[in-house]
């Protein structure tokens, strides 16, 4: 028996310093990567059964000259297109309570008719707005076109000149779009009367004890003196470069903003503005508060989040409501050609998740069938990915990036993304 005990010991040490020294050989490489591709800051979280195994910052959260202040694992970030995941959630408590169905066309929740004008007699569901097989897409590039204080509805002209509507059937061809989140994030608001942003503060991350914030008037001061800017290197072109200065993109204010303050996409200056609303109605425009990319959270957030997810605690949503959430409502059929995949990068995809196949297009780590969401805006790339079943994950932030990164030749995401999943990969080596 001693024997037996003394064995089970050695094994148990033996595994732990194996995992000791890949954290050590990860760490050594990432700022290596850090340091190469010249990122402004990185944030690398990895999950095992559960557990946090590895958690890391390096670089800044704020550069100003030769003044630069440390990122570090609670400084707040926009994560991007990463909040689709987090708004997903919380359209589905709603679902949950039996307050929105997903196969109801929309227009009974928005409060005015929206189809699509090619094919008139299609419903446009929720369930279709969530998967980007809505047949509605984004006009004039990757934002969304409307004032702050404009009826969202205004949008949505049934006119086959409008450049939101695809000529595809509803509920048969991928597009990924922000605009659906738009429409969600309205739909959330007529029926729960309540802002997006308070809604889901709420429902969601209060619960939990958690800060994130589709505001950031919201943040603390604390917080505020905490935050991360988003960086680009530009030269005095404005060009990426990396000969260039760092140059905030967002998020590059440094006092606790007023509560009526937004920061917001400007389709006229193709930038990030300071704005207000002021005298706001839930419901007439939930594109506002930002449930496409807005999401402000840190590294520890998202890795309590997804915690929460892989151990199944049902605090977010209940066990049978994120099986749906990943079950697959779309996947690329070649001969259909059914979708627009970026290349590879989308081959299936759930209720504002992407799914996985382990093609050579979309692998990331082989030993794990991940599902999860990417996000990219303003020089911030990052992924927040997971193996419900396993019980793994991995969340990488790149805060600022010094050139337009390219794809990497080995699948489809881009090379900085590759060489950094290549690092975390090495945890889940079998």
């Amino acid at each position: 028996m001693k024997k037996f005990i003394l064995l089970l010991c050695t094994l148990f040490s033996t595994l732990t310093m194996a995992e000791s020294d890949i954290s050590k050989e990860v760490d050594r490489n990432l700022n290596k990567i850090f340091l190469e591709e010249e990122f402004s800051g990185l944030g690398i979280g990895v999950i095992k059964d559960g557990k946090v195994v590895f958690e890391k910052c390096y670089g800044y959260r704020e550069i100003d000259g030769d003044i630069k202040k440390e990122l570090n694992e609670e400084s707040k970030i926009r994560v991007a297109s990463i909040s689709k995941f987090f708004t997903a959630i919380g359209f589905m408590k709603l679902v949950e309570e039996g307050k929105i169905d997903l196969d109801e066309d929309i227009s009974r929740y928005l409060g005015f008719d929206i189809y699509n004008p090619y094919f008139p007699d299609k419903k446009i569901t929720s369930r279709m707005l969530l998967s980007h097989i809505s047949s509605i897409q984004d006009n004039e590039g990757d934002g969304v076109n409307i004032g702050v204080n404009d009826n969202i509805e205004k949008l949505f002209e049934i006119d086959k000149n409008n450049g939101y509507w695809q000529d595809k059937e509803p509920g048969e061809y991928f597009k990924y779009a922000n605009i659906n989140f738009s429409l969600l994030g309205t739909i959330m608001e007529k029926v729960t009367t309540e802002r997006f942003d308070l809604y889901m503060a709420n429902r969601v991350f209060k619960p939990l004890n958690l800060t994130c914030t589709y505001n950031p008037s919201s943040l603390a001061l604390e917080e505020v003196m905490n935050k991360t800017t988003i960086y680009r290197k530009k030269d005095s072109e404005e060009n990426w470069s990396k000969e260039g200065k760092w140059t905030a993109q967002i998020d590059d204010y440094n006092r606790k903003l007023d509560k009526d303050e937004v920061i917001i996409y400007d389709a006229e200056t193709d930038s990030a503005i300071l704005t207000k609303i002021t005298d706001y109605t839930p419901g007439i425009n939930g594109n506002n508060y930002g449930p496409q990319g807005h999401l402000r959270a840190s590294l520890n957030d998202l890795l309590t989040l997804m915690q929460h997810i892989l151990n199944d605690d049902e605090k977010l949503l209940k066990s049978e409501t994120f099986k749906e959430m990943f079950t697959s409502q779309w996947k690329y059929d070649e001969k259909l050609d059914n979708g627009d995949t970026l290349g590879g990068l989308f081959l299936n995809y759930g209720l504002s998740t992407q799914i996985f196949c382990n093609q050579p297009s979309d692998t990331q780590i082989e030993n794990l069938k991940l599902k999860g969401h990417l996000g990219e805006a303003y020089g911030f790339y990052g992924g927040f990915f997971f193996d419900e079943n396993m019980k793994d994950g991995v969340i990488y932030l790149i805060t600022g990036t010094s050139e337009s990164p390219e794809i990497s030749p080995n699948n489809a995401f881009y090379k900085i993304e590759d060489r950094i999943t290549t690092e975390l990969e090495k945890f889940f080596k079998k």
